[in-house]
């Protein structure tokens, strides 16, 4: 799909372990469990200096430390990483994280320039925060947040809109002004169609996640259906035989970026890499491709990105000839992906339009 030498961007998943238990996440299953065959662990220093050469990582204009299945603050080396990357010429780094791990003093030894932190705080108090982000605390966030804003580090926080938090918003802009932070709140697409998120813990229900009641915080694919909890583990392919009909116009491709997971694999981006999952999507791919070819534990990396010539090659072909689910709904369709409220009116006003 797209050689060494002319990646601008890299996706990195630090770990795909986690100290919460967010209902929406590809992490658990649609009954709250972690998904039964993932591997929980960090990205090893090998595997990241394989690919981060110093050359590599002079070439590159961003890196974006994120992920599928775990918080990168879960990885210990993760100041090591960022400090090699900067050190050896890539023009930025950011960092999506929960905060709710580690010391201040660890947050601290992030800030440095070029180097910014998303910070998800969904909520002005551990009530609302913990509705969503279960497990995490909101004191030991903020402080983690205020430790690293007053080392000097450039930090955002991130606000995902429900009906149980949308009146804390305004408190949550002034607090990051306050702190001299960007505030961006998100207006999340995973109801998918519903009215409501049924939040199940370990097959237990604990809990009801409705979207806002504002306006301009809801998603235009809010439905009006009840969500009922399933975990699927097989597929019928022609059931997404109407995906055929998309054209893919790839993302990754677009913004010459790559993604590197936890355990090693050097795939095309994160929707890719969300191979253990109970969804159509990684049922398929896993159907298609040995994964082990895009593994750099025991391959290199021209050879995992050879490899993903493979998937680009099927592009137009049906999902029957081996064309991949995840590509024709992800890439091939509108954009329908978690929006910020700056983007949302635009991005509607598209969306309607088609």
């Amino acid at each position: 799909m797209i050689e060494k030498e002319n990646v601008r961007i890299v996706h990195v998943e630090a770990s795909s372990r986690c100290n919460s238990q967010c209902p929406m996440c590809s992490r658990y299953t649609g009954h709250g469990f972690v998904q039964p065959d993932l591997i929980e662990g960090d990205l090893t220093a090998d595997v990241f200096y394989k690919l981060f050469t110093k050359e590599f990582s002079n070439q590159l204009d961003h890196v974006y430390f994120s992920g599928v299945y775990g918080d990168p603050c879960l990885n210990k080396l993760l100041p090591e990483f960022v400090n090699y990357l900067m050190d050896n010429g890539c023009k930025s780094i950011s960092i999506d994280t929960n905060g709710g791990y580690r010391g201040e003093d660890w947050w601290a030894s992030l800030a440095r320039p070029n180097v910014l932190i998303n910070f998800a705080l969904d909520g002005t108090d551990n009530e609302a925060l913990e509705k969503y982000r279960i497990g995490v605390i909101y004191d030991k966030v903020y402080a983690n947040l205020k430790a690293y804003v007053a080392a000097g580090g450039v930090a955002q926080w991130n606000f995902i809109a429900f009906k149980h938090n949308e009146h804390q918003v305004e408190t949550a802009k002034q607090l990051a002004k306050e702190l001299g932070i960007k505030f961006r709140l998100k207006v999340t697409q995973k109801f998918r169609g519903k009215k409501d998120f049924k939040v199940m813990v370990e097959g237990k229900h604990v809990f009801t996640l409705e979207p806002p009641e504002q306006e301009q915080f809801r998603h235009t694919n809010i439905g009006k259906e009840e969500h009922v909890p399933i975990t699927l583990f097989k597929f019928d392919l022609k059931h997404y035989s109407k995906l055929n009909n998309n054209k893919i116009n790839c993302k990754s491709l677009e913004r010459q970026e790559v993604y590197l997971a936890a355990n090693g694999m050097l795939m095309p981006c994160c929707y890719l890499g969300t191979h253990t999952h109970d969804s159509p999507g990684a049922w398929n791919l896993n159907e298609n491709y040995n994964l082990k070819d895009f593994d750099l534990n025991i391959q290199s990396v021209d050879y995992a990105l050879k490899k993903q010539y493979n998937i680009s090659s099927k592009w137009n072909e049906t999902i029957e000839n081996g064309n991949l689910i995840t590509c024709l709904h992800t890439c091939g369709n509108q954009e329908n992906t978690t929006l910020y409220i700056n983007d949302k009116m635009e991005k509607e006003s598209i969306l309607k339009s088609k």
